[in-house]
């Protein structure tokens, strides 16, 4: 979770670990079998301590049937985006009417239709079903190519209510 180090926790049990590493915000570690139930004991009495701190979101206000390829994929320039570097999130309100449709063989993914555009909400399924009356969208571009086709997406990364 936000405020948590991960091998800082890990460096907290690391002689019960056989190899552990990582960094901050995700590690991993193998352990002899016989060892788990301790090792699992200690990371759930450790995490317990992990003040969870509300994730700070800083994001632009861009309605995305404004933002073109050519355009993304000069703002992509600014990459490679991760740690230190995070992916630049948009800001769409939801001010009008707006039409969702599952997707996918199981329906865990979503689209939204608004405007003349659509946001792709993967593993969203339940996000409209818990907050069916959002105030706006938080999306992400990402280009895609499929069959030798590039495309630019929005995946839908949060409902703001």
């Amino acid at each position: 979770p936000e405020g948590g180090d991960a091998v800082a926790l890990l460096k907290e049990i690391a002689g019960d670990l056989k190899t552990w590493g990582g960094h901050r915000l995700a590690a991993g570690f193998s352990v002899d079998v016989d060892r788990w139930p301790h090792v699992r004991r200690r990371i759930e009495e450790l995490m317990q301590d992990v003040e969870i701190i509300p994730q700070r979101l800083e994001l632009l206000s861009w309605a995305p049937e404004r933002l073109s390829m050519d355009m993304w994929k000069e703002a992509e320039s600014i990459g490679p985006f991760g740690m230190g570097n995070p992916y630049p999130l948009l800001f769409h309100p939801q001010n009008g009417p707006f039409l969702s449709e599952p997707l996918g063989k199981n329906g865990k993914h979503i689209r939204i239709k608004i405007n003349q555009t659509s946001l792709l909400g993967f593993g969203g399924e339940t996000l409209l079903q818990e907050n069916p009356f959002p105030t706006g969208w938080v999306y992400r571009p990402q280009l895609e190519t499929w069959k030798h086709i590039t495309n630019l997406q929005f995946v839908l990364e949060r409902v703001v209510l």
